[in-house]
């Protein structure tokens, strides 16, 4: 990488990103023809079924939120998870943008490294993290609209701490 930079010209990088599904993903970025990075992703198959949807919210309790808890869950993510994605794509797209400022304080090229495969790993779980709630909080909406669950039971078990969960906890009675 230092004997590629110099002012005014920019070193072309060489990148692909090969997804293996399996049990988990794991991504597999070449930068250049001596450096390989490994990004350890999030172990999750998504389900083929509405069965296994529906046992496979319960993993982030969603069987046990009301209605408008999903609604309020389900936009906020809206709003994180393309930040998130911008993030994740940004770092993979353009590592020299990540490292150069690193080289410029001094860094040596294995500190660079580490930190760049540091972020990216974090970039990705966090992006995986939230997309992956996100296509739970959506399936139990929709399974709860098409009446494939009916989560009245689960719900009602709950201890209400707000006015509002009163309110809704009441209406489901």
């Amino acid at each position: 990488m230092s004997s590629g930079l110099s002012l005014g010209i920019s070193m072309k990088i060489k990148y692909s990103i090969f997804a293996v599904i399996a049990v988990g993903i794991v991504s597999v970025v070449y930068l250049d023809k001596s450096e390989s990075v490994a990004l350890t992703g999030i172990d999750w198959t998504t389900p083929t079924t509405d069965a296994g949807w529906a046992e496979d919210v319960k993993a982030e309790q969603l069987n046990m939120r009301l209605d408008y808890q999903l609604s309020e869950m389900k936009d906020n993510l809206d709003k994180k998870t393309p930040i998130r994605k911008k993030t994740y794509d940004f770092l993979i797209e353009c590592p020299q943008c990540f490292k150069y400022p690193l080289l410029k304080e001094g860094k040596s090229q294995n500190e660079i490294d580490e930190l760049y495969i540091e972020e990216l790993n974090q970039a990705q779980d966090e992006y995986e993290k939230l997309d992956r709630s996100l296509r739970r909080i959506d399936k139990e909406i929709d399974l709860r609209k098409r009446g494939v669950v009916d989560r009245k039971q689960d719900i009602l078990k709950l201890n209400p701490s707000t006015d509002r969960e009163r309110e809704e906890l009441k209406k489901l009675k």
